[in-house]
């Protein structure tokens, strides 16, 4: 099942929704504080990382910070910097790859 996967649907998925490149996306979330002051903290903090993409969503109790990359590098440098601005705000993370972020949809 894991090849067919791989050789038809995936292409099919790449194709239909314009991923051309493996990412790394990884969601933070953040307790105790509003999704201004995280935005506050955060986008500073990640100014200067090329490729990357940064948002951010407000939920009942709870802010996501989500960060998208093409280079892992680039994300790992995030995740480092997102964790130094917020420290113990953070109660979870989630890393998602191309290809369960493709297969979920």
């Amino acid at each position: 099942m894991k090849p067919i996967f791989e050789e038809f649907v995936l292409p099919m998925l790449r194709q239909r929704h314009g991923v051309s490149a493996p990412f790394d996306c990884r969601t933070f979330k953040v307790v105790g504080l509003p999704e201004s002051i995280v935005e506050e903290k955060v986008a500073p903090a990640l100014a200067d990382i090329r490729d990357v993409e940064l948002g951010y969503c407000a939920r009942p109790g709870e802010v996501e910070v989500r960060v998208i990359s093409n280079l892992k590098s680039s994300a790992d440098e995030a995740e480092k910097r997102i964790r130094g601005a917020l420290g113990d705000h953070i109660f979870g993370t989630v890393k998602n790859d191309w290809k369960r972020l493709l297969s979920e949809n």
